[in-house]
């Protein structure tokens, strides 16, 4: 469930007390989304070892919902199993939203929502390293791969997490870079 941290604020943060209900949809969104991976299809495997890979990356995800700051582009988003007001974040909806077409910053989709990492931020603007780092990437990564990438540990980047690093544009451009080739060879 996402919470607002104050009523006046469209910055939510995941509160890990999802129904059995929400639970089993975010468990249905993430075995679609995996299963349309072509390595997936293609693969012959145990159907016990790919639940327990739907699980892990559940409980992932899960895990990254709880430790980041997160806006939401819906203004309408569900909080407390009530309906915000969305003229309160309206505004600042079609620019996050704009902004993730326009691939300047990039969003996560969990339950029906759309929501953007905060750290991608800086006075309310895209950070623009991240458009930089965005365009490094195979577009066939997910969203999702794209959030692990930033909160991971780096070894080009001396062991700091690349959403950690973005003052130091240079080198968290490389580190995507560096990534994106060694995924593209091996």
């Amino acid at each position: 469930m996402l919470q607002a941290e104050n009523p006046d604020s469209n910055i939510y943060v995941f509160e890990n007390k999802l129904s059995t209900a929400e639970r089993t949809q975010f468990h249905s969104e993430i075995h679609a989304e995996l299963t349309r991976r072509s390595e997936l299809q293609n693969a012959n495997l145990d159907p016990a070892f790919i639940e327990q890979v739907l699980r892990n990356n559940e409980e992932y995800r899960i895990d990254y919902l709880n430790t980041h700051r997160l806006y939401c582009s819906d203004g309408g988003i569900k909080v407390n199993r009530t309906r915000k007001n969305a003229d309160q974040v309206n505004g600042n909806a079609r620019k996050l939203l704009d902004w993730g077409k326009s691939r300047l910053v990039f969003s996560i989709p969990f339950l029906g929502n759309i929501l953007f990492p905060a750290f991608q931020f800086a006075g309310h603007e895209p950070i623009p390293a991240v458009r930089e780092i965005l365009r490094k990437f195979p577009k066939e990564m997910s969203n999702w791969e794209v959030a692990f990438w930033f909160d991971q540990r780096n070894v080009w980047l001396g062991g700091k997490s690349p959403e950690n690093s973005l003052r130091n544009e240079v080198e968290v451009i490389n580190a995507a870079a560096q990534y994106s080739h060694r995924r593209k060879y091996h």
